[in-house]
């Protein structure tokens, strides 16, 4: 053991800083040392406290006004009550617990109606003692950058008062809309809760150990006062009862490695520097390798397929690393740790390429499951992109205002996942067009998580299962001409097990850039005795929507199943059951089409910014439209939730093992729309689909429900023939300017032919993965291939039908084969029974070969003189 020689924390010593720091310490500093102290709690603070009188705030917690000069009074910003001593709402009842020296720590609380304890003055103390150690921190800080020994002493007065306090602290459950339970500081479980969800110090064990309090013994334990203040054992206190005692029953839960884990391993690795525990050191460092190399899918993404939870963890990871700069590890592990470390640092690499991936336009996270949708920093361009571990295939083009972006979620997991099996969302023109509502902290967050929210179809009106184990979601094929041609198809196995037997969704996206992309959208199901193909207007801000094809007459009901019940949850915990999400949709209209609908959707400030949405449904449908939460702008609002509506359409078929194949064209609009017109024409076995783009500009999309649809059809601008899977011809007033083929022999309009060839399968003979370099891995195909077509994803699978996709980067003969490098890990190997995957999920198939599919791909662009 040895203690850093020097201080491990910078500090900012410049004069700005200084006077910023004397600033926020100017009231703790104007008190008597004695009255200081009176304000550094000695009891366990509750972090989740609710205002009684009223709905704001979020997440069983109100949006409260504290300050330091009234330490024990909180007054809710909503609604202008006072707490404790509140008439109205007395915390008149007592729990007590026993703490050391015979004496009882007094929780005075206020019981609801319902019968759920509030504890205010407990709320009054949890931001007191953030405060202090906040105060702490700076008042550490000015010492070490001026020597002012008037900081130095008061720091280290409030960090002994700390340790004087912390060992009697109650060890505490205190967790949103559950009843908050204490247990003595002599007992660190409390039965039935989970070990890392009792706390001490914060609201969850995860933040256990406080940084400012670790920060600021760091700039003291060189004070020259330190070891003479509180009669020589301050320091002895501040080390063992305070910081060790913190670090002691943290360390001890064990390990579970979720995305709270990097932040808690920073602290730890901060203290153990600062104390000389290079124990503390090697132990964390253990687990953050097992972390890195368990705990991340195959493309680099975090486990939970939420890109905020994935910026969550790279935020944390960088300041995991950052708390090793300067860190000399003992000479007898010096190497081992280093290895550690580059492995560390490789993985952290990865998982911040693919996090950088999943971006809109504006640079904000895409919003599937459990994301913020936060403004970012704009991009420069979009590009297509597909992320195979995490399932979000994004096809895009374009540059600054230009961008267009659509994605496909196919996301598995079960951690911040939503029931939103094969969603699509869409961004052009500066904004988000379709939407996911993402993640929020509120009373109604059953909605935003719901399938019927999503835009998605809803088989028998109740929600869709998830893909726990990542093996029932799959790609089926990925390409992209990185010009204006883009293309996905995945399904979904789990979405509605034993009850679909396919859930198939594909999409391809047209068009170099916003000003003219188009997106067709081909949703196949069979099974079931109801299909409800839905669309949401924007999440962001007010919208308005338009139906044309069908006459719309206001409707008293609801989508809900009959039987179902419905009442708005009292909070983020409480659901409405697998049929009641659509109760959220209300003030419905309703029609019957047989002929194709369109559905235009504008932002009310920007009028001439939309979508028009042409959808074929293939028979009789019943059309609805209404209005549903959109969630995001309340924030913590709870009374906010009724304010902010969004368009919602639903277009629902009906039959007995009902087979439906859902045609739409999605177009972003400013001002006059780009498509004028769109026709589908229904062949056995796939659609032909005419997308009439004005000026004598029409483009014929071909799709293959099964594999390649093959025939002609006599269009405007000559035959059209085909024998191809995915296939697009482009045409300007009779002249083909471009030709798209995937999975195919032919796609020909007019005398303009493009052969081609079916996808390329076979089994691949040899894997593995990289630690650097190009890609991450690379896989082996034991027959020759023609040129590889780097925006073709290959796609392997396994013998229990799971499905990986790989991005080539590119392909060298080796003996009787090729080798591809690919951009993701091949993070499988073989054992006596099959194969076992190495990145998450870890587990097993039974089966050794692994197959490949290669879609075959041509393209032709030709610009004729115009």
């Amino acid at each position: 053991m040895h203690a850093a020689p020097k201080r491990v924390f910078s500090v900012d010593s410049r004069t700005s800083a200084n006077a910023a720091r004397a600033k926020r310490t100017a009231y703790v500093r104007s008190l008597s040392e004695a009255d200081m102290l009176a304000m550094v709690p000695t009891q366990s603070g509750i972090y989740f406290t609710d205002c009684p009188n009223c709905d704001g705030g979020a997440q069983d917690r109100a949006d409260w006004k504290w300050t330091p000069e009234k330490p024990g009074q909180l007054t809710c910003k909503s609604c202008g009550e006072t707490y404790p001593g509140n008439a109205k709402h007395p915390d008149d009842q007592m729990l007590r617990i026993a703490a050391p020296g015979g004496v009882e720590h007094v929780y005075p609380y206020h019981e609801r109606a319902d019968g759920y304890r509030i504890f205010f003055r407990a709320h009054a103390d949890f931001l007191a003692r953030k405060h202090m150690a906040v105060q702490c921190q700076d008042l550490a800080r000015q010492y070490a950058a001026t020597g002012d020994e008037n900081y130095g002493r008061r720091a280290a007065l409030i960090l002994d008062r700390f340790a004087q306090v912390y060992p009697g602290y109650a060890y505490k459950f205190d967790y949103p809309f559950r009843e908050k339970l204490f247990s003595p500081c002599t007992k660190s479980t409390i039965k039935g809760i989970g070990a890392y969800r009792v706390s001490k110090w914060s609201w969850w064990a995860y933040m256990g150990v406080s940084q400012e309090l670790i920060e600021a013994y760091d700039a003291l334990r060189f004070w020259p006062g330190l070891d003479g203040l509180g009669a020589g054992g301050a320091r002895k206190r501040i080390e063992e009862d305070l910081l060790g005692g913190m670090m002691h029953f943290v360390m001890a839960i064990p390990e579970t490695y979720t995305n709270m884990s990097p932040c808690m391993w920073r602290q730890f690795l901060y203290a153990g520097r600062v104390m000389g525990r290079d124990d503390w050191v090697e132990e964390t460092l253990q687990r953050v390798d097992t972390f890195m190399r368990d705990r991340l899918l195959y493309d680099g993404f975090w486990l939970e397929t939420s890109p905020s939870y994935c910026q969550q963890v790279v935020g944390a990871m960088n300041g995991v690393l950052k708390a090793l700069d300067g860190y000399e590890a003992p000479q007898d592990a010096g190497a081992e740790l280093e290895q550690i470390l580059q492995r560390v640092r490789s993985s952290v690499r990865a998982l911040k390429r693919a996090y950088a991936s999943v971006k809109k336009p504006d640079g904000a996270d895409i919003p599937v499951n459990d994301t913020w949708a936060r403004r970012g920093r704009g991009r420069a361009r979009t590009e297509s992109r597909l992320l195979p571990g995490l399932g979000l295939a994004m096809l895009g083009g374009g540059e600054g205002g230009r961008q267009v972006l659509a994605w496909l979620n196919f996301t598995g997991g079960s951690g911040h996942k939503h029931n939103d099996a094969l969603s699509i969302g869409l961004c052009g023109h500066g904004e988000e067009l379709l939407r996911d509502i993402g993640y929020t902290h509120t009373a109604w967050r059953t909605w935003g998580v719901s399938m019927m929210s999503h835009n998605s179809v809803v088989v028998n009106g109740v929600e869709s299962g998830r893909d726990r184990e990542h093996r029932d979601n799959r790609l089926r094929c990925f390409v992209t001409d990185r010009r204006g041609f883009h293309l996905t198809e995945a399904e979904s196995l789990s979405a509605y097990a034993g009850t679909t037997t396919r859930y198939r969704r594909a999409l391809m996206l047209v068009g170099a850039d916003g000003s003219d992309a188009y997106l067709v959208d081909v949703f196949q199901v069979h099974g079931g005795t109801q299909h409800d193909w839905l669309l949401h207007g924007s999440a962001s801000e007010d919208s308005t929507a338009l139906v044309g094809g069908v006459a719309l007459q206001s409707f008293d009901g609801t989508l809900m199943n009959p039987g179902t019940k419905f009442s708005y949850p009292k909070g983020e915990s409480f659901g409405v059951g697998a049929a009641g999400a659509f109760g959220f949709i209300r003030r419905l209209q309703k029609g019957t089409a047989a002929d194709a609908i369109t559905l235009d959707l504008r932002l009310s400030s920007k009028s001439d910014i939309g979508t028009r949405t042409w959808l074929d449904t293939g028979g009789d449908a019943t059309v609805f439209l209404g209005e549903a939460p959109r969630l995001r702008q309340a924030e913590r609002r709870d009374d906010l939730l009724p304010t902010f509506k969004a368009p919602a359409f639903c277009t629902r078929r009906t039959g007995d093992n009902l087979q439906s194949a859902f045609v739409a064209v999605h177009a972003p609009v400013s001002g006059a729309p780009t498509v004028r017109a769109v026709h589908c024409k229904r062949l056995e076995g796939g659609v032909v689909v005419t997308i009439d783009r004005g000026d004598g500009r029409r483009d014929y999309a071909v799709i293959g429900f099964d594999g390649p649809l093959k025939g002609s059809v006599q269009t405007d601008d000559g035959i059209l023939s085909f024998d191809a899977h995915w296939a697009i011809a482009r045409a300007n007033n009779g002249l083909v300017d471009e030709l798209h083929l995937v999975d195919g022999t032919r796609i020909g309009l007019g005398d303009t032919v493009l052969d081609g060839e079916q996808s390329r399968t076979g089994v691949v003979r040899d894997w593995a993965c990289a630690a650097e370099g190009k890609g991450r891995g690379w896989l082996e195909i034991p027959e020759s291939l023609p040129a590889l077509d780097l925006g073709t994803s290959i796609l392997l699978t396994f013998a229990d039908g799971t499905v990986h996709g790989f991005t080539p980067l590119s392909m060298e003969p080796v003996a009787g084969g090729v080798r591809i490098v690919v951009s993701e890990a091949p993070a499988f190997e073989r054992d006596d029974d099959g194969i076992r995957f190495t990145a998450y999920p870890k587990r097993g198939v039974k089966g050794q070969e692994v197959g490949y599919s290669i879609p075959a791909t041509r393209h032709l662009h030709r610009r004729v003189g115009r």
